[in-house]
């Protein structure tokens, strides 16, 4: 994470096994960021302490494929949403 208005490092999530991030979003409140990764899971991070709250998996088949996570919403502050298109 950077500042945006400094463009200094702040903190760096650590938690997916892929480099390859495909969707990221911020829960409504900004406390909480979930992220899609090529890894084929889905993280959400609690922002303040730079950990993994929350982590699923989902099946893409393996191989090259593109991830199966084509978008990702939070719902409210407590619960978000993860599509495939």
């Amino acid at each position: 994470m950077y500042d945006c208005g400094t463009g200094a490092q702040i903190k760096t999530l650590e938690g997916h096994n892929s480099m390859l991030i495909s969707y990221m979003t911020f829960s409504m409140d900004g406390k909480h960021l979930a992220s899609a990764s090529w890894d084929d899971t889905v993280k959400v991070w609690d922002l303040e302490t730079g950990t993994v709250v929350r982590s699923f998996e989902y099946d893409t088949g393996g191989g090259c494929n593109p991830p199966a996570c084509r978008c990702l919403t939070f719902l409210r502050t407590d619960s978000f949403g993860i599509g495939d298109g």
